[in-house]
C-alpha cells in the first residue's frame, strides 16, 4: 500500500482487500483454512494483482494507510463515534470532501476476523451501529453534495426507522437522499417502496411517473403503476401496465397472476384462462393460481371441477394448510360464497350468510369459525366467546378458536382470564407463532416489557421473516425510547 501512495501523489487514503469486510474490498472466495494457507493465499493475490488499485469514495476502517497532511488538514477521527462504526466513512467524506482521493489495493490482503473490539468490550454491535448512524446524519443533515457516503447512511436511517415503526422519519431520510440525488435508482426504488406504504397516495403516483420516464421498462416499477389505477377500479389502464410488466418479465409470477386478474375482471376469459394455466405449470408449488382457477370454476356452479384441481395440488403438496382448508369449505358450498362476502369485506351479507346455514347445519366447523370471527371484528365480544367455547368444547386444540378466544381476553383486558387460557393451552401456544404473538401482546399489557422483549427475540431466531412480530418489537422498543 505504501508503494501505491508513492506511485499515485494524489492518492490520501488506501486500504486492502479482506475475507470479512463490507463493500467491494469484500473478497468472497478467500478459502484459506490456516495462518499458512492465508500467508500463500495473500502471496497469490500479491501476483495475481500486482500494481492493481480501484479508485473508491469509501475505505472501510478497519486497515488504512493515510498520509499524514491528510490528517493534517482534515483532522483526526471524530471520538463523536466512540469505539467504531462509521468513524471511517465520516472521515472518508471529509477526505473526499477536500479533494483527496482514495483507492483499494487488490493485490493486498490482510485478514480480518471481524467485530473484535466490539465483543471484546462488552458492545452492543447493532445499538452501536443505529446510535452512529444518528450522529452521522445529524452531523452531516445541512451538507448539500450527494456524496455516497452520504446517500448510503440515509437510506440506512430509512431502514432502521422503518424497522422502528417510524415512517414518516423513514420516509423523511429517503426524501433527502431523493432531493440529493434525484437519478440514483437504487435511492429512486426505496423512495418508491416507503410511499407505497405511506398514506401519500398522489406523491406515490408522482414518483412512479418520473422513475418510468427514466426506466419505462423496469418490470417491478410497472407492475406497481398497475396496482394504483387497479386500487382506483381503472381495469384498463391497470391491465396496460400489468401487459408491459409481463413484456419486460414474463417469469415472474406477480406480474402474470395480476395480468390474469385483468383479463378475468374485463371478461376477457380465454386470455386470463392461459394465464393461469401457464402459471400452474411454471409455479406447480404456487396455489394462487390453482385457486384463482377453482374460483372460475365455483362462479360456473361447477365445484367438482373444482375440488379436483385442489386435491391435485395437494396430492403434491400435502402439507399445504390453506389449500387444505379450500377443500374442506369446498364441500360446503353455501359457506364457500360466504367466506368469499368475508375476504371482500362485506360483513353483514356474510353473516347472514353464515348463520342461515348454521340453523340447518349446526355443526357446520367452517361456518362457526367464519361467524365467530366476523362478531369479533365487530367487537361484539361476549356472542364470539360463546361460540369459540363452543368450538373449544368439542375440539380443545382449534388453533384458530383459541387464537380468538385469546384476543378476546386481551381485548377486554382480563389478564386473569387470558392467564387461565395460557395455562390450560401452554403447549399449543409454545408452538404456536400466532398464539405465542397474543402471548407477547399480554405481557405488554401487564407491562412486563423484559419478558416481553425476551419472548420476541425468541420467536425472531424462529422465524426471522415475520413482519408482524418486527412491527410488534418495532413500536415496542419506540414506545420504550
Amino acid at each position: 500500500m505504501v508503494s501505491r501512495l508513492e506511485e499515485f501523489p494524489e492518492l490520501g487514503l488506501v486500504g486492502p482487500m479482506s475475507n470479512y469486510v463490507s463493500g467491494p474490498q469484500l473478497v468472497k472466495d478467500a478459502n484459506y483454512r490456516t495462518s499458512e494457507g492465508l500467508q500463500r493465499y495473500a502471496k497469490k493475490r500479491a501476483h495475481n494483482f500486482a500494481g492493481k488499485i480501484v479508485s473508491t469514495s469509501r475505505l472501510v476502517g478497519f486497515c488504512l494507510l493515510i498520509r499524514r497532511n491528510v490528517f493534517s488538514h482534515i483532522g483526526l477521527l471524530d471520538e463523536r463515534f466512540g469505539k467504531g462504526n462509521f468513524e471511517d466513512d465520516d472521515f472518508c467524506l471529509r477526505a473526499n470532501l477536500a479533494g483527496y482521493k482514495m483507492a483499494y489495493a487488490k493485490d493486498v490482503f490482510i485478514h480480518h476476523y471481524g467485530s473484535q473490539s466490539f465483543s471484546g468490550n462488552n458492545i452492543n454491535y447493532q445499538e452501536s451501529i443505529r446510535k452512529n448512524n444518528r450522529i452521522f446524519i445529524e452531523k452531516w443533515k445541512d451538507c448539500s453534495i450527494p456524496h455516497a457516503i452520504l446517500i448510503a447512511h440515509l437510506l440506512e436511517k430509512s431502514q432502521f426507522d422503518e424497522a422502528n415503526g417510524d415512517l414518516q422519519n423513514a420516509v423523511g431520510a429517503v426524501e433527502k437522499a431523493y432531493t440529493l440525488a434525484p437519478l440514483d435508482a437504487k435511492v429512486h426504488l426505496r423512495y418508491i417502496d416507503l410511499l407505497g406504504k405511506s398514506q401519500n397516495s398522489q406523491k406515490y403516483v408522482d414518483i412512479l411517473e418520473k422513475y418510468l420516464r427514466k426506466h419505462p421498462s423496469d418490470p417491478q416499477v410497472l407492475n406497481r403503476m398497475g396496482i394504483v389505477y387497479w386500487a382506483q377500479n381503472k381495469i384498463m389502464e391497470a391491465r396496460h401496465y400489468f401487459e408491459r410488466a409481463v413484456v419486460n418479465d414474463g417469469d415472474h409470477p406477480e406480474h402474470l397472476k395480476n395480468l390474469a386478474d385483468a383479463y378475468l375482471a374485463e371478461e376477457k376469459f380465454e386470455a386470463g384462462i392461459q394465464i393461469l394455466m401457464a402459471l400452474m405449470q411454471k409455479f406447480p408449488d404456487d396455489f394462487e393460481a390453482f385457486e384463482k382457477m377453482a374460483n372460475l370454476y365455483i362462479e360456473n356452479g361447477d365445484y367438482n371441477s373444482a375440488r379436483t384441481l385442489i386435491e391435485n395440488f395437494i396430492e403434491k403438496q400435502p402439507g399445504h394448510a390453506y389449500a387444505g382448508s379450500m377443500l374442506e369449505l369446498v364441500q360446503y358450498p353455501e359457506v364457500y360464497i360466504a367466506y368469499q362476502f368475508l375476504n371482500q369485506g362485506e360483513l353483514d351479507t356474510a353473516e347472514n350468510l353464515f348463520t342461515d346455514y348454521l340453523v340447518h347445519t349446526p355443526d357446520c366447523l367452517p361456518a362457526k369459525l367464519g361467524l365467530g370471527s366476523i362478531i369479533f371484528h365487530k367487537e361484539q365480544y361476549k356472542e364470539a366467546e360463546k361460540i369459540y367455547a363452543e368450538i373449544l368444547n368439542s375440539e380443545p386444540e382449534n388453533e384458530e378458536a383459541l387464537l380468538y378466544m385469546a384476543k378476546i381476553k386481551l381485548a377486554r383486558e382480563s389478564t386473569g382470564e387470558f392467564e387461565e387460557l395460557y395455562s390450560r393451552h401452554e403447549k399449543l401456544f409454545a408452538a404456536s407463532p400466532l398464539l405465542k404473538r397474543t402471548y407477547i401482546e399480554y405481557l405488554i399489557q401487564k407491562d412486563s416489557v423484559d419478558q416481553a422483549i425476551e419472548e420476541i427475540q425468541h420467536l425472531l431466531d424462529a422465524e426471522p421473516g415475520d413482519l408482524e412480530i418486527h412491527i410488534l418489537a418495532g413500536n415496542l422498543f419506540y414506545q420504550q425510547g
